[in-house]
């Protein structure tokens, strides 16, 4: 590892909630769960985290969201 990190955003950032932004917003977390399918990876998501990881740069995720609604994501 060489000493850096990246912190990425859950919601709007590296997962498309805009589905279920009506939800969030209401904070209804188990009815979010419930149509987390609606969700999706942004594209590039997945290329960037190998990217990072592959030079040994540390990758974290965080959100203000409940934590079974994120481990759901």
């Amino acid at each position: 590892m060489n000493g850096t990190a990246v912190i990425l955003d859950l919601d709007g950032t590296i997962v498309d909630t805009s589905a279920i932004q009506a939800l969030r917003d209401a904070r209804a977390w188990k009815e979010c769960v419930s149509n987390a399918h609606k969700t999706s990876l942004y594209d590039g998501v997945i290329q960037l985290v190998n990217s990072l990881a592959s030079v040994g740069t540390a990758v974290a995720v965080c959100t203000s969201s409940v934590s079974f609604y994120a481990h759901r994501l």
